[in-house]
């Protein structure tokens, strides 16, 4: 090495070594470190349902299986497994922990092999007297090496950052399989009431049939007008038009079901329609429902927005490391030659610290600090709006849930009395006691309370699924594997506050 070449080696590394102790002196990284926001809630929900379990009792991971619906079971575990949302959002986790993988290896020394050959004839203008030029022949191959010294931490942050992030992602799947197990119960739900309204109308119609082939005998002996005989038709035929609706209704159900559980629309008509029974699936466990502290560890959303938070901060020590000198250590060893036999004797060498430094760029780089900041200030907003919007959700559900309860049991009452008046006009029209008119008015009244009445049931059902999917229930049932793969949990007690 020539007295010059050493010289300057000799000042990178003085200045290396100078700006190593400037940086490990300060005992401190770039940024600041991160800290969960502090989140006031209340100590209880404000519509509790009267008859709800107490806030210290633990929600129940498996609340569909309180259904006792072996169907409804199998196809909510087959969704997990298979909803495309869900694979597209374990697909974002797998790119995720790339990028933090990718941020890990950048804190450690790199290595890259690299060689050429190169066979050509010089020109006699680029070397004067050499007549008409030489060919020449060059072998080089090295191993190169690099490390960025990270003293103030700048990789540090971006690692903080990226972990963050993954961490969002595995949030982000939770929030993907909560929505999907929600969809599954609340469309399988309307399936199961659709089906009980088609009975309905079924049923309805076949007493319609009997009541106007009674008024048609009638008719015959001169009992009664032809008036009555069309009426009878026209009732009988308004009944029938619901059939058609009904069952597309119950095809749509049948398709969307299909799809949550990640297959073709047509694939689940056999499974579900060989219920001979069709009846909306009861709720059987006490409605369990925690305390609002249970949502900011339970709600995906909420755990996906705090950790976007905490990756926005570490993302103002990313910004702020650019105001400080990068120091990079490379190395190379290798060999250069003008022929194969020569490659023994001909080694290379270099190494040294790279040092580059912005600091002329200052009001750009603090530009970009300025809006690292901006950015973590909108994600804290967005981490409050989501506590704000699941304590909305809950409280909505609530509400809904104790509504829909007591007008049930007033649409029970007016069912349980439709179908007493209905029983007496009938007799009494029977007898020639009762004109037509009212026993198609009871009979029009029957049919319409029983469908509200079968109705209801399906919202307060849907309102208790409701309940669950704004707690943040259900998606501690399944965990990811190591190797990123959705699989069914082992044990429901989950620690919620380390399950990403």
């Amino acid at each position: 090495m020539s007295s010059a070449r050493l010289l300057a080696f000799k000042q990178s590394a003085h200045v290396a070594l100078l700006v190593s102790f400037l940086g490990l002196s300060g005992c401190a990284i770039v940024g600041t470190d991160y800290e969960p926001p502090e989140t006031s809630l209340p100590d209880q929900f404000h519509h509790t349902p009267s008859k709800a379990a107490s806030n210290d009792e633990a929600m129940p991971v498996r609340w569909w299986e309180n259904f006792d619906d072996p169907l409804l079971n199998d196809l909510i575990g087959e969704a997990a497994l298979h909803n495309k949302d869900v694979l597209q959002a374990l697909s974002r986790i797998n790119q995720s922990r790339a990028l933090a993988n990718v941020a890990f290896t950048n804190l450690l020394p790199g290595a890259r092999l690299s060689g050429f050959y190169e066979r050509g004839k010089s020109s006699a203008a680029r070397f004067p007297g050499g007549g008409n030029g030489f060919d020449f022949e060059v072998y080089n191959g090295s191993v190169d090496a690099s490390w960025e010294l990270d003293i103030f931490g700048r990789l540090q942050r971006e690692l903080e950052a990226r972990n963050a992030e993954h961490h969002a992602a595995v949030a982000e799947l939770y929030d993907a399989l909560l929505m999907t197990m929600s969809e599954i119960a609340d469309v399988y739900i309307q399936l199961r009431s659709t089906e009980v309204q088609l009975t309905i109308a079924e049923k309805n119609v076949s007493l319609q049939d009997d009541l106007l082939k009674l008024t048609q005998t009638k008719y015959q002996f001169g009992s009664v007008s032809n008036l009555d005989v069309t009426r009878a038709k026209t009732q009988l035929a308004q009944t029938k038009s619901l059939i058609p609706a009904l069952k597309a209704k119950r095809m749509t159900s049948l398709h969307r079901l299909a799809i949550l559980c990640g297959q073709q629309p047509d694939t689940l008509y056999d499974r579900i329609t060989q219920a001979s029974d069709p009846r909306i699936p009861r709720y059987k466990g006490p409605l369990t429902i925690g305390n609002p502290n249970d949502l900011l560890r339970r709600r995906p959303d909420i755990r996906r927005a705090e950790r976007i938070l905490a990756s926005k901060h570490a993302g103002i020590g990313v910004a702020e490391g650019e105001l400080y000198p990068k120091i990079i250590f490379e190395g190379s060893l290798g060999f250069e030659a003008s022929s194969s036999s020569n490659l023994r004797d001909s080694k290379t060498y270099g190494f040294g610290p790279q040092i580059t430094w912005s600091i002329l760029d200052t009001g750009k780089l603090r530009s970009q600090i300025n809006i690292a900041e901006e950015e973590t200030k909108e994600a804290l907003l967005a981490f409050e709006k989501s506590v704000l919007t699941a304590l909305e959700d809950v409280e909505n559900a609530l509400v809904s849930f104790q509504s829909e309860k007591e007008k049930l049991i007033d649409l029970k009452a007016a069912f349980d009395a439709s179908k007493e008046s209905y029983k007496i006009a009938r007799l009494q029209y029977d007898q020639g006691a009762l004109d037509f008119l009212s026993v198609l008015d009871t009979q029009r009244t029957l049919l319409d309370t029983e469908n509200a009445f079968t109705q209801s049931k399906e919202a307060l059902t849907q309102s208790l699924i409701r309940i669950y999917k704004s707690l943040g229930g259900g998606w501690e049932a399944y965990t990811l594997s190591d190797d990123a793969i959705l699989v069914e949990a082992s044990n429901t007690e989950i620690d919620l506050d380390h399950s990403s």
